[in-house]
């Protein structure tokens, strides 16, 4: 009798971390936009109403809204935000731009190496220079993601997702290498488990191993290799 009773409540169990499981990985496979409800509205460093300021946007502006924590959007940083790199990580070209060239350089809020982290780079990449502050570029954001209360934030438009279209996906996930490379050399793991083979630049994914990305490529699923699905790489970008 005792075990009998235990059974319901074990099968209850099960069944809501299925669902959930199901729910989150839906949910992973997406981008979203939003819409900024109300003016002047903090973007902050991190999940809390106490941390740093970055920028503030206004009604109307469109965010890209990369992952939900509590009641908390990380978004692409606007383009009136300001960050800044130390001059020796770049080079400088003839039209303002800089090059950078090191790899995983950390961009930053303030002029100062101990200031918040907002995004980082890597080499050959391409900066463009508002102005100079003493050993710092101040640079319009590039890979520099920020946090907005959800309140603030209107959904708008879902972007492609993997549930929802055969050529074109955006995925967010950790690239991982794999042990075998027939097919391809790296792998792409969502927060919900679900994984992606990644086809493109060894070299490049090299670079990426163990690192949060959003991926942007074709989804490319030939007879011989029916699973796990394959993205032929668009483009690939850090988002840590």
């Amino acid at each position: 009798m005792i075990h009998s009773a235990k059974v319901p409540l074990a099968c209850f169990l099960s069944l809501f971390l299925f669902l959930n499981c199901f729910a989150q990985s839906n949910k992973e496979a997406r981008l979203v936009k939003g819409k900024v409800n109300s003016d002047n509205i903090n973007v902050r460093t991190d999940s809390t109403s106490s941390s740093d300021m970055i920028c503030a946007v206004n009604k109307g502006e469109l965010l890209e809204i990369i992952s939900l924590r509590y009641d908390w959007y990380k978004v692409r940083l606007p383009q009136q935000a300001d960050v800044y790199i130390k001059k020796n990580m770049v080079e400088i070209g003839e039209d303002n731009s800089a090059v950078v060239t090191k790899t995983n350089v950390n961009l930053r809020l303030k002029p100062d190496i101990s200031s918040p982290i907002l995004g980082r780079v890597t080499e050959g990449d391409k900066l463009d220079i508002r102005s100079t502050e003493g050993d710092w570029y101040k640079i319009e954001p590039l890979k520099c993601f920020g946090w907005i209360h959800k309140n603030f934030v209107d959904e708008f438009k879902e972007a492609v997702s993997a549930d929802e279209a055969s050529e074109q996906i955006t995925v967010i996930g950790k690239v991982r290498p794999k042990v075998f490379t027939r097919v391809a050399t790296h792998k792409l793991i969502l927060d919900s488990g679900k994984v992606y083979l990644l086809h493109g630049n060894t070299k490049e994914l090299v670079t990426f191993n163990s690192r949060n990305v959003k991926v942007t490529g074709k989804l490319i699923n030939p007879a011989e290799y029916r699973s796990p699905p394959i993205i032929e790489i668009e483009k690939i970008e850090a988002l840590d």
